[in-house]
């Protein structure tokens, strides 16, 4: 069932008022940029209200963490404006709360998968559930007509009409809006941590609460990514990909992490993340990946002399045995530049190129021969650890491709160009510099071969350039992904670059709009822009 199909039977059926959902119907309608905001396997997330009217921040300048104990987005809208699921999962709050008015819901999601989130404190959170809390609302789209009968325990299905917009008179707190956050935990943690306002929408002078939030419209887009990539590669939906790292039998290391990401048409489709950890001398983890997508990944050990070592260093210098299977078929790991002076092992199952390395065989200095690499039996599938070169026969002749008439496809219509935020807020003292856009293509002097990380260049740490790691930087995930500076608050004056080895480009600030605490773009006074707040 295509999304767009999908989300009109979701729109139909699964509501609980045939009154409800009509209304709902009727601000979607001739609205297609919710198919953005969505997923597959079963699996389906949308915006609380409609994209046209979602716009975080709308009220009052309140936005995730702007001001810095705010835990939410707060959107203008009108009341009665329908509000609903963003996605499948059990209500577990749907009653009056302080501060939200005549009714709060909150649903817990359950993915049945870990997933990685950012934190307000721009931390990695792995979680298998989350709680998406919706505000001001109350039961009836007009005041006194039939109510919603959800009660907490339902379960809801995305798309579900869960409340309307409030009146300001019986909102709990200012004009007509919706408080909307998500918080990245289950329900259970949240109360043992946060008993007394465990759906709570400010932080508290006790205690800092950001590293439980996420922002909302992050979270969803994340699901969105995470889930479409689910749906169209579930005929791979049984694990298929196990890829292993050792060292020799006779080294214990105490701590062992695997983490990597998925690439699919040059774009990283799932960001770089913990996978797995393990301790030992081995590390092995089993997940899908379709023919068309590509696994780079890097293992960090520790030895027990607590000195700390990567699975490649330097020019392709590999360290440990790597091994990679996909279904039945051995694939080759190879070595590539991460961008930053270092490198990273890869494998994809469509394409096995040759290993660029100028000495393919790993180079561990503890090993002398292969007798030491581990015992078949240690890993599921395994019937031996090591790289290797391929067989000339593993690859198939190259066919060229039947010549077929080209189609007649109507012209596309132009899309609607896409918004360069960059939005400022501020959690004590520190400054947070989240940009979403099209930064690879928005660089003076044009684009870079390959950008390795985002930085800035401020009033504070200086105007220069450089082509290694500076202080204050991101590692660059790809256009499509949100990136976040955290840098001293006293910054007031800054522009942004990005960097790799070789070379670097300052942000055009023409293609980009800046707000929040206070950042805005003007003239610098040397005939370009700057950032001011």
């Amino acid at each position: 069932m295509s999304p767009k199909i999908r989300f009109w039977s979701f729109l139909v059926l699964a509501s609980s008022s045939a009154c409800a959902s009509r209304e709902f119907a009727e601000v979607y309608e001739g609205t297609s940029s919710n198919e953005g905001v969505g997923g597959g396997c079963d699996t389906w997330f949308v915006k609380p209200v409609a994209s046209e009217l979602y716009f975080p921040g709308s009220y009052q300048n309140r936005n995730f963490l702007s001001p810095q104990n705010h835990l939410g987005e707060d959107i203008l809208l009108p009341e009665g404006t329908p509000v609903v699921a963003s996605g499948r999962g059990k209500l577990v709050v749907y009653r009056p709360a302080a501060g939200y008015g005549e009714l709060a819901a909150v649903i817990e999601h359950d993915f049945e998968t870990n997933m990685v989130f950012e934190n307000g404190a721009g931390e990695a959170v792995v979680t298998d559930k989350i709680l998406t809390i919706s505000g001001h609302l109350r039961k009836s789209s007009i005041r006194g007509s039939t109510p919603l009968d959800w009660q907490e325990g339902d379960a809801v299905e995305v798309g579900d009409v869960i409340g309307f917009i409030n009146d300001d008179a019986h909102n709990g707190e200012g004009s007509e809006h919706l408080h909307f956050g998500t918080r990245l935990m289950s329900a259970e943690k949240a109360k043992s941590l946060d008993p007394h306002a465990w759906f709570r929408g400010y932080d508290t002078v006790s205690r800092d609460f950001a590293a439980d939030y996420g922002r909302p419209a992050t979270v969803l887009d994340r699901l969105s990514r995470y889930f479409s990539a689910c749906e169209e590669s579930q005929e791979n939906s049984v694990p298929n990909l196990l890829v292993s790292w050792a060292m020799s039998r006779d080294i214990y290391l105490p701590h062992i992490t695997l983490s990597g990401m998925i690439i699919e048409n040059n774009q990283i489709t799932i960001p770089w993340h913990e996978i797995a950890t393990a301790s030992g001398n081995l590390i092995s983890a089993r997940f899908s990946l379709s023919e068309d997508q590509t696994f780079e990944f890097s293992v960090e050990f520790q030895y027990e002399n607590n000195e700390t070592g990567w699975s490649c260093v330097g020019i392709g210098q590999t360290i440990g045995y790597a091994n990679a299977e996909w279904g039945t078929t051995r694939l080759e790991v190879y070595s590539v530049s991460n961008g930053m002076g270092g490198c990273n092992l890869r494998v994809t199952p469509k394409v096995q190129p040759q290993n660029t390395d100028k000495n393919p065989a790993p180079n561990n200095s503890d090993t002398e021969n292969s007798e030491n690499i581990p015992d078949a039996g240690t890993l599921e599938n395994n019937p031996d650890l090591g790289t290797r070169e391929p067989e000339e026969s593993e690859f198939p002749e190259e066919i060229p491709p039947e010549e077929t008439p080209p189609e007649e496809t109507p012209p596309e219509e132009d899309p609607t160009p896409r918004q360069n935020n960059i939005t400022c807020s501020v959690l004590g003292e520190t400054l947070t510099i989240s940009i979403i856009g099209d930064i690879s293509e928005t660089l003076v002097g044009g684009p870079l071969p390959f950008i390795g990380f985002i930085s800035l260049g401020s009033n504070i740490n200086g105007w220069q350039t450089q082509t290694n790691l500076p202080t204050y930087y991101t590692i660059y995930n790809g256009d499509a992904f949100l990136h976040e500076l955290h840098v001293p608050n006293s910054i007031n004056r800054f522009n942004l670059w990005v960097g790799n080895p070789d070379n670097t480009r300052w942000f055009n600030l023409a293609s980009w709009q800046a707000r929040g605490a206070g950042c805005q773009i003007v003239p610098d006074g040397l005939g370009g822009l700057v950032i001011t707040r």
